[in-house]
């Protein structure tokens, strides 16, 4: 499995050091990785455009460099399908947008999605393997994988 460099920074009690994208050019996430100066790069999902495809391909780029890590800013709708999917398509971490709103329902299911218990300090975290990678993978074996 995958190391996930920005799990390990934060269970360590160091500090981080990440960069945001709005566009989902895997050239980007290439051009951060080069320049070794960041821990892991997050798509912002919320304020950019982006389809399937493209997620998949920032997992392949972020693949690329062992001291990188992705996180995926979830939009508030689609969370949990999205949730699955960025997860399946190699990116390691998710930030949900606004999670402690009227939607707090929407929140704990997407957070049951890859296993993330709704009460603190019960939360499960963890990497989870891609979907490219376990063909025919669906909700339950992803969640079952992440243990």
């Amino acid at each position: 499995m995958r190391r996930n460099r920005l799990r390990e920074l934060l269970d360590a009690g160091q500090p981080t050091l990440g960069t945001h994208l709005h566009i989902s050019w895997p050239s980007i996430v290439e051009l951060v990785g080069h320049s070794k100066m960041f821990d892991y790069v997050e798509f912002v999902a919320e304020y950019a455009p982006y389809d399937l495809y493209a997620l998949e391909n920032i997992g392949r780029a972020i693949d690329l460099f062992d001291h990188l890590s992705g996180m995926m800013k979830i939009e508030q709708d689609p969370r949990t399908y999205l949730t699955i999917r960025a997860i399946g398509s190699g990116i390691q971490n998710v930030l949900f947008a606004d999670p402690r709103s009227g939607r707090r329902r929407r929140s704990r299911r997407a957070g049951r999605a890859v296993g993330i218990a709704p009460l603190p300090g019960r939360a499960r975290r963890g990497d989870a393997a891609g979907r490219r990678f376990c063909p025919r993978v669906g909700n339950a074996r992803l969640r079952e994988v992440a243990r």
